[in-house]
């Protein structure tokens, strides 16, 4: 599912672009063309044989490869064509939102999202990775020899 997602997504990202208009192909013999397509096989034959690899070595079944793949490139071609959208949107929307210094051009940020990004980006999953190690720390396991 990760290789899935992570090819599909750079795939579309190169040859997909949301809200790009590309130059149409005259020719099915242009160098750009040929080589897309070339990439484009290439791409699904890597994908065959990793999920051929994958049940070769007796990691997966095949409906677990047919699943992870699928889930993936559903993830890559779900999000670039709805979430891209909104990313691409978002500093327009930020400069709207909180302004921008003229002088530096960076955005003005108020103190209170400043504070609220850094306790959810930093303390909580430090807080949490802390608490798990406390937990399994804590656990004593007492085995009983007869």
């Amino acid at each position: 599912m990760a290789a899935t997602f992570f090819w599909v997504t750079l795939y579309l990202n190169h040859y997909h672009e949301v809200g790009v208009q590309r130059a149409r192909v005259r020719s099915i013999f242009c160098t750009a063309y040929i080589v897309k397509m070339i990439l484009t096989i290439a791409m699904f034959l890597y994908f065959i044989f990793l999920a051929l690899s994958r049940v070769y070595l007796g990691e997966h079944s095949y409906n677990q490869v047919v699943y992870g793949s699928t889930l993936g490139l559903t993830l890559a071609v779900g999000l670039h064509y709805t979430a891209k959208i909104h990313f691409k949107r978002l500093p327009h929307y930020l400069r709207q939102r909180f302004g921008i210094m003229k002088e530096t051009g960076t955005f003005a940020v108020p103190n209170k999202l400043f504070t609220l990004a850094g306790i959810l980006l930093v303390m909580v999953p430090c807080i949490v990775a802390h608490a798990i190690w406390w937990q399994a720390s804590t656990v004593t396991v007492s085995a009983e020899v007869d």
